[in-house]
């Protein structure tokens, strides 16, 4: 498969690379559209080049559809349309304050692991949001921005 991958000094590169199988819990993404967010602008230039693991694939404003679903997966079937929240809260959670985003040692994915300029992308199912089947897939790149818009408003 292809995949953009950052290699320090504003330079990217398109590479062939292996599609690796979901692990537990992983879902497979078959990636659809993949937006430019402000912060992959400051990591080509080389603002987040000691947070970035270079050289690494980018990207979390996307859209795709499942691929494949690795073991210990439920709620998630081949062929649905998701997007991905690009939070990874594994970590310990600030959930006696109902907020799951928020926990020590937050990794966003797309910057601190591998991210969804790629063709295909494993992911933890828990940050999938499911979409209707009539979604335009084009438009639903823009949800995880317009997500974080709607929250800085709210």
């Amino acid at each position: 498969m292809k995949a953009t991958v950052y290699e320090g000094n504003k330079t990217f590169k398109v590479i062939d690379k292996e599609i690796e199988q979901p692990k537990t819990g992983e879902v497979q993404i078959k990636v659809a559209y993949v937006g430019v967010c402000g912060t992959d602008v400051h990591i080509y230039h080389g603002m987040m080049d000691k947070r970035v693991n270079i050289p690494e694939t980018i990207g979390h404003e996307m859209s795709g559809v499942i691929e494949a679903v690795g073991e210990g997966v439920s709620g998630f079937s081949v062929g649905e349309k998701v997007v991905v929240r690009p939070l990874d809260d594994r970590k310990v959670k600030a959930s006696d304050k109902g907020f799951n985003h928020i926990c020590e040692e937050l990794k966003f994915i797309g910057i601190d692991s591998p991210g969804a300029m790629q063709q295909y992308w494993n992911v933890p199912a828990f940050t999938l949001h499911k979409l209707k089947e009539n979604t335009d897939l084009k438009l639903a790149a823009l949800i995880e921005p317009l997500s974080v818009a709607a929250h800085d408003v709210a």
